[in-house]
């Protein structure tokens, strides 16, 4: 494939693993690895990581991903930006 050539991918920003997908596409895209994004917030590496796989919930984490990847935060994270969900916990799972 030519060195010039746009690939279009598709994914389905509702669907944490799509999602995650994605995010990673545009860390790359940025030049930017995990740890330097954890480090450019303040967090851990582990911290961003849980955010970004959907394992923890963090409405500023997401906020500053989104803003430091050029991205709305509620087109990233679509489903929790309808239900109102912003808190900075794990994720509750239900049995």
């Amino acid at each position: 494939m030519p060195a010039n050539t746009t690939v279009a991918l598709a994914f389905d920003l509702r669907d944490p693993a799509d999602r995650q997908q994605y995010l990673h596409v545009l860390l790359a895209r940025a030049g930017i690895t995990m740890t330097e994004l954890a480090e450019e917030l303040g967090v851990g590496r582990t911290m961003v990581s849980q955010v970004i796989g959907s394992q923890r919930v963090s409405g500023k984490i997401r906020a500053d991903i989104a803003a430091r990847l050029g991205q709305d935060v509620r087109l990233l994270w679509p489903a929790e930006a309808q239900s109102g969900e912003d808190r900075d916990t794990p994720k509750q799972r239900l049995k």
